[in-house]
């Protein structure tokens, strides 16, 4: 097979360093249980894939590329270390959200696993890339483009009773195809990490990528009116241009360049703790403009280079918001 997505997603942190924080977070996840090393290497192949390592993301510790929702910034809008950032994203128009910004790897890695564990029904249990992408297709997870698909609420029942339509089984074949090129680099790093002298609990936030940088994450991107267009160069100018009428006036759950300017040091960030009061309005990702059969398209999938265009038409990534 041939991979349609660039190499050289890990960016940010050493790739063994990243596979230990996932070990670490699994004992804090299933405590008495054994990290299985093959559940564990796909999801971080999963994570990869996201680009949740790429240069954009760096500092965050978000293995997931979760927003940070109104939930998030309740639960921790008072412990130093956590916060948000601004960063791209679609629903399938550009626009811009608010993504998590963990205190260390090893925490961003435990909320990721807690909800890939509850999404594939134990991780422990998944050897294969199919079973993987199975399985968080199923729970909605990610979502792809083709269509007609199965409701999601129904999806479970329909891939218990073999039911699940060919756009579904289009949609989870993508899925396997980004785990499966992205898993070798994840097994390496998963078998280094025993090795690996670095501690992922230590507190690793920042520095982060500028503000223009996450607002033009690649080289390739999708701008508002659904159309390809270059990520380059990194200026909040070329922000504008992709987010058209959305840098100004935004969605509802989506947030202004403005409000990335004014945030402290106007850079777009938002950094929790002492006196951090949680916002209590458009902390939740877009969601009503996605057509059927579509969802939030990850930035990254599109954007870290111009080949991972083809891997973006052919599967998306449902960005997590839960609480």
């Amino acid at each position: 097979m041939t991979c349609a997505v660039p190499s050289g997603m890990i960016q940010s942190v050493r790739a063994s360093l990243a596979a230990k924080a996932l070990s670490t977070a699994w004992a804090a996840v299933s405590p008495g249980v054994a990290a299985p090393s093959t559940g564990i290497a796909l999801a971080f192949a999963w994570a990869i894939s996201e680009g949740s390592f790429t240069s954009y993301y760096q500092g965050t510790n978000n293995f997931g590329s979760y927003h940070a929702t109104s939930g998030f910034q309740q639960t921790h809008g008072s412990q130093s270390g956590y916060g948000m950032v601004a960063f791209l994203d679609h629903n399938p128009a550009a626009y811009i959200t608010r993504m998590r910004v963990y205190p260390s790897l090893a925490l961003g890695a435990q909320d990721f696993l807690t909800l890939v564990n509850k999404q594939v029904g134990g991780l422990a249990s998944i050897q294969t890339a199919q079973a993987y992408a199975t399985k968080t297709y199923v729970a909605g997870y990610y979502q792809g483009f083709a269509t007609p698909v199965t409701p999601l609420a129904q999806r479970a029942a329909a891939a218990a009773a073999g039911t699940l339509t060919a756009a579904d089984n289009q949609n989870i074949a993508g899925g396997v195809s980004l785990l499966n090129c992205y898993l070798p680099e994840a097994q390496a790093a998963v078998a280094a990490a025993a090795s690996e002298a670095g501690d992922p609990t230590a507190t690793s936030v920042g520095p982060f990528a500028p503000l223009a940088s996450r607002l033009t994450p690649g080289s390739t991107l999708v701008n508002y009116a659904g159309a390809s267009v270059p990520g380059t160069p990194h200026t909040l100018a070329n922000a504008r241009a992709v987010l058209g009428p959305n840098a100004d006036d935004p969605p509802a759950g989506a947030i202004s360049i403005a409000d990335c300017n004014n945030a402290p040091g106007g850079q777009g960030v938002w950094m929790f703790g002492s006196g951090y009061v949680a916002s209590s309005g458009r902390s939740r990702p877009v969601r009503a403009a996605a057509p059927s059969g579509a969802s939030v398209l990850t930035a990254v999938l599109v954007g870290v280079a111009g080949a991972a265009a083809a891997a973006a038409t052919t599967m998306a990534i449902e960005r997590r918001v839960r609480g």
